[in-house]
């Protein structure tokens, strides 16, 4: 698994991390379940996330489309808040798919 860390902006391909502890949002879609986990993450203290690409995969959302709605709805809420977020995802070729 690949991990994408957005910071600042900028991507950045990073390796495993340690997780401790899981947020859901069942039936919740794309820039919905990124607002409203980075919200919840804020208000729980939590100083860093990781989250999938949501509905990219099984659900057939295409993964480069899924990184740039993730990126754009992160980078906003990175403007004014603090907080290491990363994304993960299987496909291997992720970063060549998404500057290509």
């Amino acid at each position: 698994m690949l991990v994408i860390q957005i910071r600042n902006g900028r991507t950045i391909a990073s390796s495993k991390i340690p997780k401790k502890g899981i947020i859901s949002f069942i039936k919740s879609a794309g820039i919905t379940a990124y607002r409203n986990s980075l919200k919840l993450s804020k208000e729980k203290g939590i100083k860093s996330i990781a989250f999938p690409l949501i509905s990219a995969g099984i659900y057939g959302f295409p993964e480069k489309d899924a990184f740039f709605v993730a990126k754009r709805t992160i980078d906003e809420f990175l403007k004014d808040n603090e907080m290491e977020v990363y994304l993960s995802t299987f496909v291997k070729d992720i970063l060549s798919l998404i500057m290509g």
